[in-house]
């Protein structure tokens, strides 16, 4: 019989099909071979996409295997191609008529896998087809809050074309803003600006973009939030600022495009955790032996005298952590012993 199998549970049309031998594998299809049977526990049309070979995947779906059966891991073969990035396999299952409301476990759908990977004309296609756009994993997001994250530009630009939800938010509470300026992609950031996006808009934390990418060190994204109209000096639950943050990582250049609008520059913060009470920024900067973001604030004049509950200033936090070179530049300072 054609599907018969040999010691190694092989049949002629599998063996053809693992050589890639095209007009073999015609000629047994043609002969009445199964197309529907299994090599490993896996249908020979899945096991093709497993292994990117697109010609056959379109050679078996042409000549009767079915685009959407379930393997025993509940996956089809699009969603196998679509994890593994395999365009060309994937694009064609679904233009064959494969299913595309499939989910991973992260709760992540074919609309945020394609928006991640950057392949325009494939979420085209799957928009085109049904797919809705305000659809949210597991955490919440979006597509376009997976855009606004991995900086997406053109994606983020056809997810708002086709009418997604721009100020959706996450179970955080981050909007596509917060993401796109904490990772400093600033094309996304002043596309969602321009669309209406919020700019002092507030996680659960009260995080805004402007203190998330000041956190990050992004400071071109920083400044574009600052013209635009971000509170420079606004406080989350704990009182940290963009400065604080921006200090605490030692963005001197942050730092620097932060000053000139900072309210108080010697504004405290408390450490519950550590039992600390009383941290300014230049605290926060010499604690972490932050040479450059020091020196900044000393141009600006800061009390470098300033003492927390355990009667450290800025020069002691310095001292307990052995960074004498800047104990030496607060000190030129006129900090006091």
């Amino acid at each position: 019989m054609i599907d018969d199998r040999d010691q190694e549970n092989l049949s002629p049309l599998l063996i053809s099909i693992v050589n890639q031998h095209i007009p073999v594998i015609k000629l047994f299809i043609e002969k009445g071979a199964d197309v529907n049977q299994r090599k490993d526990n896996y249908s020979l049309l899945y096991w093709a996409a497993m292994q990117n070979y697109l010609e056959i995947v379109l050679l078996l779906i042409d000549k009767g295997a079915d685009v959407n059966n379930k393997e025993t891991n509940g996956w089809t073969a699009l969603r196998w191609a679509v994890d593994k990035n395999y365009k060309d396999v994937a694009i064609n299952l679904i233009k064959k008529g494969a299913h595309i409301d499939i989910r991973w476990d992260n709760g992540d759908t074919l609309l945020h896998k394609i928006t991640v990977q950057g392949h325009l004309d494939v979420l085209q296609l799957i928009l085109e087809k049904g797919h809705p756009v305000d659809v949210v994993n597991n955490n919440g997001y979006t597509a376009l809050h997976t855009a606004a994250e991995k900086g997406r530009w053109e994606a983020a630009e056809m997810l708002i074309k086709e009418g997604i939800n721009h100020q959706a938010k996450t179970l955080d509470g981050a909007t596509a803003l917060h993401l796109s300026s904490f990772q400093g992609h600033k094309k996304i950031t002043e596309l969602l600006v321009q669309r209406g996006c919020n700019v002092n808009d507030q996680t659960n934390l009260s995080y805004t973009p402007l203190i998330l990418a000041s956190s990050n060190g992004h400071k071109d994204t920083a400044s574009f939030l600052i013209a635009k109209g971000a509170n420079v000096n606004h406080k989350t639950r704990n009182n940290w600022t963009a400065l604080h943050w921006a200090s605490h990582n030692g963005f001197a250049e942050v730092i620097a495009l932060l000053l000139p609008s900072i309210e108080n520059i010697n504004a405290t913060i408390n450490l519950p955790a550590e039992g600390i009470q009383g941290w300014t920024p230049l605290h926060l900067a010499a604690n972490r032996g932050q040479k450059d973001a020091v020196k900044v604030f000393l141009t600006k004049k800061p009390d470098m005298n300033l003492q927390d509950n355990r009667g450290f200033n800025p020069m002691h936090v310095a001292a307990s952590h052995g960074n004498q070179e800047i104990v030496d530049l607060i000190k030129e300072a006129g900090a006091k012993n």
